[in-house]
């Protein structure tokens, strides 16, 4: 036989077929109850009993009602203090736990489930507190002072939900305005004052507090340092470049304030305020006196005189190709340049010329005010500038003297020359003579007698058409 079971609640309706006895029967049920919302429900049940053969006939077996009963839910959305923790159905909640869901065993047999969505509140917010420097302020009976590094303040049951507020304090530190006020003076009855300070002779070194604040709204403060001396002033002396040139004196550093008055030889000049501070000055002796408001004064003596060191120079160079080149080396400026013969160089205006013709050339220059002077030069044509030594010879036959020689075009003279023998004694000397003239050599002898043979040492002082110098050493050999 086949069994019809059907329950019907408006609006779900569920209609099965199955056997008696099987298993279906249960897991129809099972299904058929987890499925149903809570409610009253009519369940029937009527078989029938086909045989196969048709028409079918029902036969109602049973028919009645039952209750499907649902999960209880509660829903605890409490507000807290941040510190506080609390138990619901013995599970603990705070700040860190603050949310779950709990299931409870019911008399009935179903299950009771509990949302629990906590809200811990905490009422923090931040101040900074601007503190001057060296001051300190009481927040909520909390001191904070400049070098603090600030700090968490706790307001208890001052938020708006009942809690504690918790304020965290961070200090910025304002600087007050320092600025230094120095002074010298030799007037011994000098004074200042800066705030309700008097600074004076007996009281030259302090700081005060100004009646006016900073920018900042913190203090103003000056440190002062008054000094009570005999003043001092630095003097520079530039001396003139000729006779008719003029010196300059440059007053670099003083300790006297204010407008200083300059008196020269006695006589008020100006008065300046800055240094340095530079005036010019004729040749001779001078008396420079300083005198500034206070009265206190300066006095020194200077001589103004010609520069002996100023040095014009020549320097000539030799290029690649062959040609020279002269240029003129000065520790001034120099002006109105003029090179004679014009046809000697290429620019017969300029500091840095080409040599076009060689020989004698000069060059007339101003410098200063009112000097003027001429360099004169030699420029030769490029020769080998080489002196040669026999390193042997006989006090007879052709060689027999010793004497230096040069190469062709060399313009040079022996300034002197010695011969010493091996024990260092001067067998030789000759000054001033032209070299290559064997006259002007040695013969081997000492005051008309041979010496013997062996080796002797030489030296050569010579100089070249410039005035420049060479040194020569060597050896030589007497035979027989």
């Amino acid at each position: 036989s086949l069994y019809k079971l059907g329950i019907l609640n408006q609006p779900i309706y569920f209609n099965s077929f199955f056997t008696t006895g099987s298993t279906e029967t249960n897991s129809f049920f099972d299904l058929l109850i987890n499925q149903l919302p809570p409610g009253i429900y009519h369940l029937y049940i009527n078989s029938i009993n086909t045989n196969y053969i048709y028409p079918c006939t029902f036969e109602d077996l049973y028919s009645g009602a039952f209750e499907v009963l649902g999960k209880q839910k509660i829903e605890i959305n409490d507000q807290y203090c941040f510190d506080e923790s609390v138990n619901l159905y013995g599970t603990t909640f705070n700040k860190d736990y603050s949310k779950d869901t709990l299931t409870l065993n019911s008399p009935s047999g179903c299950d009771t489930v509990v949302y629990v969505d906590l809200k811990f509140i905490e009422s923090a917010s931040d101040i900074s507190l601007n503190i001057c420097e060296g001051k300190s302020i009481s927040f909520n009976n909390t001191n904070f002072d400049s070098n603090s590094n600030g700090g968490q303040v706790i307001l208890q049951n001052q938020s708006s939900t009942g809690c504690d507020s918790i304020i965290n304090v961070s200090v910025n530190k304002l600087l007050n305005s320092t600025n230094n006020y120095t002074y010298t003076t030799c007037n011994e009855n000098y004074s200042i004052q800066f705030g309700n300070n008097t600074f004076d002779f007996a009281n030259p070194v302090g700081n005060a507090l100004l009646g006016i604040p900073a920018a900042n709204g913190c203090d103003s403060i000056v440190n002062v340092t008054l000094t009570f001396s005999a003043p001092e002033s630095m003097l520079e002396i530039t001396n003139a470049l000729c006779e008719d040139d003029l010196g300059k004196v440059t007053i670099t550093e003083s300790d006297l304030n204010g407008g200083i008055d300059l008196f020269i030889d006695g006589i008020q000049t100006t008065t300046f305020n800055t240094f340095p501070y530079e005036f010019e000055l004729s040749q001779g002796l001078h008396s420079i006196a300083l005198k500034d408001i206070d009265d206190c004064e300066t006095e020194s003596e200077i001589t103004i005189s010609i520069d002996e060191a100023l040095e014009v120079n020549i320097r000539e160079v030799t290029q690649n190709d062959g040609s020279k080149r002269l240029i003129i080396e000065s520790d001034v400026p120099l002006s109105n340049i003029h090179w004679t013969p014009p046809a000697s160089v290429d620019c017969d205006d300029c500091e840095d010329v080409l040599v076009l013709e060689y020989g004698a050339i000069s060059v007339f220059y101003e410098f200063g005010v009112g000097c003027v002077d001429t360099l004169n030069y030699s420029v030769f044509e490029n020769v080998k500038e080489e002196i040669y030594f026999p390193n042997i010879f006989n006090t007879g036959g052709i060689n027999n003297t010793f004497y230096p020689q040069k190469s062709d075009g060399y313009l040079v003279k022996a300034l002197s020359m010695s011969i010493f023998d091996r024990w260092g004694n001067k067998v030789f000397h000759n000054e001033n003579f032209e070299i290559g003239i064997k006259e002007e050599g040695w013969n081997g002898k000492l005051n008309g007698n041979r010496l013997n043979p062996g080796v002797y040492v030489f030296t050569l002082q010579v100089e070249d058409a410039n005035g420049n110098t060479k040194y020569f050493t060597g050896d030589v050999t007497l035979v027989e």
